[in-house]
């Protein structure tokens, strides 16, 4: 029997998920098209518009390179003029296109501004935005009579950085107004200013104040470029305390603080519990003056600095007396001096009054009958002193008294000879250790032999040349004395 083999013919198509999946890789190719596709448009626009403003940049500085050399500078849409102000419009719009403008002084070797640089940029924010700098350097002379150059530089007293980016304002002698943005070195440049004295000002930022002392007695030169360093820091602060002798808080006393060049000059009253703050203080030396009725004014110096930015001043304010002995204690640079004991006794020897200078270097003695006393004077770290004093009736006067007390030398001289193998001086390599330190390697006595050491710690030193340990010798260093010393060589 025979077998027939027939193949049947499907007429039913592709499957709906072979139509998905052809229909999802052609979306794809298709997305990847039109993503190259529009690449490739942006790309284009991009390059038409980055030509068109590279065009109009480069047409703005040739119109700046065609004008008179005073002339180049620029001036605002708002009205304001720039630093150098000139006659270039900024900003401008043209077209779909932004045109900004800036001319800055550039400074040649010599520190005077030598020549103006024009920076042009031209943005764009369609289809895609955009821009272009382009920038040039414009020399020439300047037919403008009267004129300086002045440096401005801004900086911090708290670190060595330079203060970028803050806007200077200097107000020439004939009131015009400059204005300048300091550079990444912290400079501000104003540059042809009118000579003649000049004013300059300036807004820190949040949390900075100006030291106005560095602001003062400027003016411009027409001779060479004149220079003002400008200070910024945070704000300090000092308290004042002021009590009475035995420790007492004085409250209304009356507190005045100024800075030693008068950039600050500040005045208060202590409260209840006898203290008062002064902020928003500039470092640097001060002085502080105290009164309040019934006691003697005080005035004592301190510092405030970026290691000691907030000190506490302490005043002990002793009482005015009306009648009776009034001693002023003072060092020799005429500094009141805290703190003194001071006696009054008789002539036989016998203490009547004794107390201790407050902070204004004064103590009274309204007790002292009339008559010949003996005052005496004691302060650690100073040479006591002891004076006659006629005491009149207290009912009449008050009788003065005022002591200048020296320190007392801490500190000793050494003075060394040095011999050689010949039993001459001569000069030597020496070696000196001691508790002011150890010393070596530089030290060479004169050609006679001699070498001095001044301002030693006192105390025991041993002297000895260098190439011969065996002739060391002890030196005694006694304060406020000078100590000879022989040492030789013996091999």
């Amino acid at each position: 029997m025979s077998g027939f083999y027939t193949q049947q013919r499907s007429d039913s198509g592709m499957s709906i998920a072979e139509v998905l999946i052809a229909s999802s890789i052609l979306l794809v190719c298709l997305i990847a098209l039109a993503a190259v596709l529009g690449g490739v448009i942006t790309q284009s626009a991009q390059a038409r518009s980055r030509d068109e403003a590279t065009n109009l940049a480069n047409a703005r500085l040739e119109t700046a390179r065609s004008l008179s050399y005073d002339s180049v500078g620029v001036h605002y849409a708002d009205g304001r003029n720039g630093e150098p102000a000139g006659s270039i419009l900024t900003p401008e719009q043209v077209g779909r296109f932004v045109v900004a403008t800036d001319c800055e002084w550039v400074q040649a070797g010599s520190g005077r501004a030598a020549y103006k640089r024009i920076k042009v940029r031209v943005s764009w924010r369609n289809p895609v935005p955009g821009s272009v700098d382009v920038n040039t350097i414009i020399y020439g002379k300047s037919t403008l009579l009267g004129v300086g150059d002045f440096l401005v530089k801004l900086r911090s007293r708290e670190s060595p950085d330079p203060v970028a980016g803050t806007e200077i304002t200097l107000v020439a002698a004939d009131g015009s107004a400059h204005r300048v943005t300091t550079n990444a070195s912290g400079e501000a440049l104003f540059g042809q200013v009118p000579v003649g004295a000049c004013t300059l000002s300036l807004a820190p930022d949040a949390g900075y104040i100006v030291d106005a002392g560095t602001l003062a007695n400027t003016s411009v030169s027409g001779d060479a470029v004149s220079t003002a360093i400008v200070y910024l820091q945070h704000p300090a602060q000092a308290i004042v305390q002021v009590t009475d002798m035995n420790g007492a808080a004085l409250s209304g006393a009356s507190v005045k603080v100024v800075r030693s060049d008068g950039a600050v000059n500040a005045s208060s009253t202590t409260g209840v519990s006898g203290a008062v703050t002064f902020s928003q203080l500039l470092y640097g030396d001060y002085t502080a003056t105290v009164s309040r009725a019934g006691y003697a004014a005080a005035t004592l110096p301190f510092t405030v600095s970026v290691s000691a930015p907030s000190p506490t001043v302490t005043f002990r304010m002793s009482a005015s007396a009306v009648h009776g002995v009034r001693v002023q204690v003072f060092d020799s640079n005429q500094t009141q001096l805290s703190g003194a004991t001071v006696v009054m006794s008789t002539q036989a020897g016998v203490a009547v009054a004794q107390g201790v200078t407050g902070s204004n270097g004064e103590i009274s003695f309204s007790t002292a009958t009339w008559g010949n006393y003996t005052l005496t004077v004691d302060k650690t770290g100073y040479v006591s002193q002891t004076a006659p004093l006629y005491v009149h009736d207290n009912g009449v006067d008050e009788d003065l008294a005022r002591f200048n007390l020296t320190a007392v030398q801490t500190m000793g001289n050494m003075h060394v000879l040095t011999t050689g193998k010949n039993n001459k001086l001569q000069s030597l390599r020496v070696v000196v250790s001691g508790p002011g330190g150890y010393f070596s390697n530089t030290l060479y006595s004169s050609s006679t032999g001699e070498l001095w050491f001044n301002s030693l710690v006192p105390g025991s030193y041993s002297v000895q040349i260098y190439s011969d340990p065996g002739s060391a010798v002890t030196a005694i260093i006694n304060a406020g004395q000078t100590a000879d010393v022989s040492v030789s060589q013996r091999k």
